[in-house]
């Protein structure tokens, strides 16, 4: 039986759970696995956190605590698409090494451009083009992964599309409300989202 197998049983009890019991290094991993496999567990009010800190007689600390809701799967399932070495190298090539939103080349990271929390991959084809991996992937620092993550975050639990890392709030499409598209936004197309802002300013239009 795997970690992660071994872990729902634990869980299956729908009772408060704390990480010293789960047998894993990283149980926060195993917990956003299960996640994404549709299990649906206890979420704080802002939507921010699936955990809760409270104190274990069996560690005698207080650590962090997770509790799944249902043993059954929700119909909310994200699908993630795994992609090789192979394909990582080819996505900081086509950026050549450098980060879309400030051009930083320490601790590069590929990350999509709309986050499998909004909706699910299709797998990559076999042949897989350079312009279907520009369309999906961006390169990024491990800083502005963790920015623009938060960012998606908060728009996913508001329905409220975020203003750029500088704070600018400006949708080259739409507008901060989220409308099933991340055409627009600058955390996911930051390229098109200059692109549109620096003809704007070019043109004298205002738009704050």
């Amino acid at each position: 039986m795997s970690i992660k197998d071994d872990t729902l049983k634990l869980l299956s009890d729908l009772e408060w759970h704390c990480s010293c019991e789960i047998k894993s290094s990283q149980p926060a991993k195993v917990i956003k696995d299960l996640r994404n496999e549709g299990y649906e567990f206890y979420k704080n009010e802002t939507g921010t956190r699936w955990a809760k800190n409270m104190y274990c007689p069996k560690c005698e600390r207080t650590n962090v605590h997770r509790k799944l809701l249902s043993t059954k799967k929700t119909k909310n399932v994200t699908e993630r698409v795994l992609f090789s070495p192979k394909i990582r190298k080819r996505v900081l090539a086509l950026y050549n090494g450098k980060d879309v939103l400030t051009g930083g080349y320490d601790r590069l990271e590929v990350d999509h451009r709309i986050t499998p929390d909004r909706i699910s991959e299709k797998p990559l084809p076999e042949n897989v083009t350079d312009e279907e991996l520009k369309n999906r992937y961006m390169i990024l620092t491990r800083i502005n992964n963790h920015i623009k993550r938060e960012a998606c975050k908060k728009c996913i639990n508001t329905n409220t599309r975020q203003k750029s890392i500088t704070g600018i709030n400006y949708f080259y499409e739409g507008n901060e409300k989220y409308e099933g598209t991340c055409i627009g936004c600058f955390w996911a197309f930051p390229e098109e989202w200059k692109k549109s802002l620096n003809a704007k300013i070019k043109g004298n239009v205002w738009i704050i």
